[in-house]
């Protein structure tokens, strides 16, 4: 935050520990003289389209292909590859379901 010239918060809490005034750590940007004359004078609004001058420079068409698709995008990661097919993993598939040797 300094290169904003706000003080981080240690230097404030150090401020406030030690009794002092945070005020010469921060640019006088920050305050409200400053915030005042920033808006001191009157905007004028942007004028509608119709009083806009004509464009005469090149025209600007998008390349389709840069836009994003719709919906939830395709896995960029390649899945793994199962030796089992057809069941839940770790599971085996035989071709006669009786039951099974162990007790």
């Amino acid at each position: 935050m300094e290169i904003y010239k706000i003080p981080c918060s240690h230097v404030l809490a150090v401020c406030r520990q030690r009794s002092l005034s945070y005020a010469p750590f921060v640019d006088k940007f920050f305050s409200s003289d400053q915030y005042a004359a920033t808006y001191h004078r009157v905007f004028k609004p942007i004028p509608d389209r119709d009083y806009w001058p004509t464009y005469n420079g090149p025209e600007i068409v998008h390349d389709p292909s840069m836009l994003w698709a719709k919906g939830r995008p395709n896995p960029t990661r390649a899945k793994r590859s199962s030796r089992h097919e057809g069941g839940p993993l770790g599971m085996e598939v035989t071709a006669d379901p009786g039951p099974s040797d162990r007790s």
